[in-house]
């Protein structure tokens, strides 16, 4: 049985402190099958729970940052789950109400940004992974307001990584983008540039980041994340051949 399963079945056994225990309180309060029934989880769905609330916790955040929640950010959110067949109805319920209790809530973003660099501190790519989908989602009204582009540095120096706009450099040239990516620059040695992109995609290889409690349910987003590193690599190295 999956971690949401667990939750919607009796989730009084999921112990998770803070602003996003809080949320998870709201939610399994109004969806446990039976309230009296605790079932145990073990750390690694625990992490999924963390991960998957602190997503949709988020994303309520950045969405109602600019003062209002736009169609375009609630149509992106919905996309996310519309494209995951692990997002089913009752997952879909689950997240929606994630979304609408901490967008509500008087919770500051940054207590759940903290809370998740202590979860997962030793997991870089899983942090990466959640700000790539901020951003993506901050994007969806056709512009990035300036409240927004502060939460998400804001969140990216809590997570103790380099903010990158993914979606702005969506319109530079391509070779530029890829170059970026990698961390790397025309003027870079191609074996340097070759380890780095094996770093880069060994710590964001699916399998990996999912082991280190990606929630299952993002894991196609991972794998979006995955072939962007190979895609600008095979851009690199055919620049230089």
């Amino acid at each position: 049985m999956s971690w949401i399963g667990k939750l919607l079945g009796g989730g009084l056994g999921l112990v998770v402190g803070g602003p996003i225990g809080a949320v998870l309180g709201v939610v399994i309060g109004h969806h446990t099958i039976d309230s009296n029934k605790a079932i145990s989880f073990d750390a690694v769905e625990t992490r999924h729970s963390v991960y998957f609330t602190a997503v949709f916790s988020l994303l309520g955040k950045i969405a109602k940052a600019d003062g209002l929640v736009s169609k375009e950010e609630i149509a992106l959110v919905e996309q996310v789950m519309a494209s995951n067949p692990a997002f089913t109805p009752e997952v879909r319920s689950v997240a929606i109400e994630i979304f609408n209790t901490a967008r509500d809530d008087d919770t500051d973003y940054l207590d759940y940004a903290l809370q998740l660099r202590d979860t997962f501190a030793n997991a870089p790519p899983v942090l990466a992974s959640i700000l790539h989908l901020l951003t993506s989602v901050a994007h969806a009204d056709g512009q990035l307001h300036d409240i927004e582009r502060e939460m998400l540095v804001n969140i990216a120096g809590v997570f103790a990584l380099p903010y990158r706009d993914t979606v702005s450099t969506m319109g530079k040239d391509e070779l530029a983008s890829a170059y970026e990516l990698l961390s790397s620059g025309p003027s870079d040695d191609l074996t340097v540039i070759k380890r780095r992109y094996r770093k880069l995609a060994m710590e964001h290889h699916p399998d990996r980041v999912q082991a280190q409690g990606l929630s299952p349910e993002f894991a196609k987003n991972a794998e979006e994340r995955f072939k962007e590193i190979q895609h600008a690599w095979d851009l690199v190295e055919k620049a230089r051949s």
